[in-house]
């Protein structure tokens, strides 16, 4: 969990310190986005390892946003809610169809779109239909 939180919360910061020293010189309409989970929002119990490092990333992000975005940077926090289509997670649901799995390609597109647009949101989500709600 320790590292988890080192990943999650604490690099995000110290990204930020290190792209943007002075919050004076952050150029105008600068975004970040960071990939999470549902976790970051409603942690369940079966997820503790990695759900308390979730939510202080959200909050994380969520403050330098508030503090940062009227000089120009801007935060969101993509949740990508169900089982991506990948190796590890196709051992540990064998019995499903592929129809249960987000595609990665789907999610990058997802992000990018929402990278975009000019509704930027702190907060968005892609949701597959193997969603952990």
């Amino acid at each position: 969990m320790d590292n988890s939180f080192d990943v999650n919360a604490i690099r995000l910061l110290q990204l930020v310190q290190t792209l943007f020293p002075n919050k004076d010189g952050i150029p105008a309409g600068t975004r970040i986005m960071i990939s999470s989970s549902p976790a970051a929002y409603h942690p369940p119990a079966r997820f503790l390892g990695v759900a308390p490092s979730r939510v202080a990333q959200r909050v994380m992000a969520e403050l330098l946003h508030e503090n940062l975005t009227r000089h120009g940077l801007a935060f969101s926090v993509f949740s990508i809610n169900g089982a991506i289509d990948e190796s590890k997670m196709r051992a540990m649901y064998k019995d499903k169809p592929t129809s249960c799995f987000i595609q990665p390609n789907d999610i990058a597109k997802a992000m990018v779109r929402l990278f975009d647009s000019e509704d930027f949101k702190l907060a968005a989500q892609i949701r597959g239909e193997s969603s952990f709600a």
